[in-house]
């Protein structure tokens, strides 16, 4: 293992966050607990600690990516695209990962397109959801702090890349990505306005 102490910090804050959204399960309601768009929002959550377990603390990238695109076909489905789109985009990805020579790249490319696909659609129902739109906007951020990181491993870049452009991203992808996890694992049970929207109804009932 590569990882040091901030390493395993904030892997500690996803876990955090998986654990936020695995309680707020078990504090809600028995026809929430029961609805599939709840357990694939914890499951997303659990396979982004496994992601960040196998890139940040094992260093195995192309374990972490696979566990990655797990996530947003998880979320795809929640977003409800489709089952046969999830299929779909599960054998394409894995075909291509497969017999490419370089899978980290076409995977990237994959997964990258996948999550832009996930973020239009969350997206477009925000007033519904707005924790997990904005969460998954964040997200969509670091990853595209990401690819940039990735840049200089698949092509000559100048100088201005390295001085600049490369510790900028380094400290920006964690700025996006912890914040968003948060966003997410808070949308687990209700969104903002239900829940506003319950707690108003719950002081009218007061007697």
């Amino acid at each position: 293992m590569r990882a040091g102490g901030k390493d395993w910090l904030k892997w500690g804050w996803v876990v955090g966050c998986l654990l936020t959204a695995v309680f707020r399960l078990l504090r809600a309601g028995e026809v929430r607990r029961k609805q599939a768009d709840l357990r694939l929002l914890i499951l997303g959550l659990f396979m982004t600690s496994l992601a960040d377990f196998a890139m940040v603390i094992c260093g195995k990238n192309i374990e972490g990516l696979y566990c990655f695109l797990a996530v947003q076909l998880l979320y795809f489905l929640r977003l409800g695209r489709g089952h046969r789109k999830a299929a779909a985009w599960l054998g394409a990805c894995s075909i291509a990962g497969a017999v490419s020579q370089e899978p980290e790249a076409v995977l990237g490319l994959c997964y990258f397109a996948l999550f832009t696909g996930n973020l239009r659609a969350a997206w477009k129902r925000r007033r519904e959801e707005p924790l997990f739109a904005w969460g998954l906007l964040l997200f969509w951020l670091c990853d595209l702090h990401v690819g940039i990181l990735n840049m200089g491993r698949f092509a000559e870049l100048p100088d201005l890349y390295w001085q600049t452009l490369h510790p900028y991203s380094q400290t920006a992808l964690w700025v996006f990505y912890l914040p968003s996890q948060v966003l997410i694992s808070l949308s687990s049970c209700n969104t903002i306005k239900s829940e506003l929207s319950e707690n108003i109804a719950g002081a009218c009932r007061l007697p």
